[in-house]
């Protein structure tokens, strides 16, 4: 579990649908930030639902859709990092029951850095 877990921080290699939970799934309780991994595509539904203490979420640019409810009842997730353009976040299929998602202040990386790490405080305008 080490590979997915540390310190309340959450590396996610490979996300997508899955017939059982996600490996992380009894630590849901602790994480409080989310790391997704360039490559990755699509973030599952229920991948992170009722990961009560959720503050911030990494998303990178290779991400294309996220699943119904991946983020649902994450009440405090209040920062999102995302690794591309504005316009490329609005090409994202976001399936419903992700309002804390698209409620949260996203962080945009420009075209000279990358998106800042979870620890830095967020800077930026609330999603659509």
């Amino acid at each position: 579990m080490e590979e997915y877990y540390e310190k309340a921080s959450l590396r996610a290699p490979g996300l997508s649908h899955a017939p059982v939970a996600p490996p992380w799934v009894k630590y849901r309780d602790d994480i409080k930030a989310v790391v997704i991994e360039e490559g990755v595509t699509h973030i599952g539904a229920q991948c992170f639902q009722f990961c009560t203490k959720l503050k911030s979420v990494t998303i990178p640019s290779s991400v294309e859709s996220i699943g119904a409810a991946a983020f649902y009842r994450c009440e405090k997730l209040s920062a999102v990092y995302y690794g591309g353009t504005a316009s490329d976040w609005n090409k994202i299929e976001i399936e419903r029951y992700n309002k804390r998602l698209t409620s949260a202040e996203l962080v945009i990386a420009d075209t000279e850095t990358s998106a800042p790490a979870p620890s830095e405080k967020p800077v930026g305008g609330k999603l659509k």
